[in-house]
């Protein structure tokens, strides 16, 4: 069986779409560090857990400000790695 799924990284390799380190105004920001499970390579871009709860922040809440859900999972990280950085 074949199938394709969209695989989208930002420009470090991490399944995010670019976030410019300056914050705009009034944005809240989420930062979620994780192994394969938060990478979630075999899982498409709009359907990992982390796009989803961004998605669900922007259409669910009082829309005074905007969230970013940044995503920065890495196949085979562990707690070590994932501390320091």
């Amino acid at each position: 069986m074949n199938y394709s799924i969209d695989f989208i990284t930002d420009s470090d390799g991490f399944r995010s779409k670019y976030v410019s380190y300056k914050k705009q105004k009034n944005t809240k920001r989420i930062l979620v560090i994780g192994d394969s499970i938060t990478s979630s390579v075999s899982i498409p871009s709009d359907k990992i857990f982390t796009t989803k709860l961004e998605d669900y922040l922007n259409n669910n809440t009082n829309n005074i400000s905007k969230w970013e859900v940044i995503n920065r999972g890495m196949e085979a990280w562990s707690t070590d790695i994932e501390y320091l950085y």
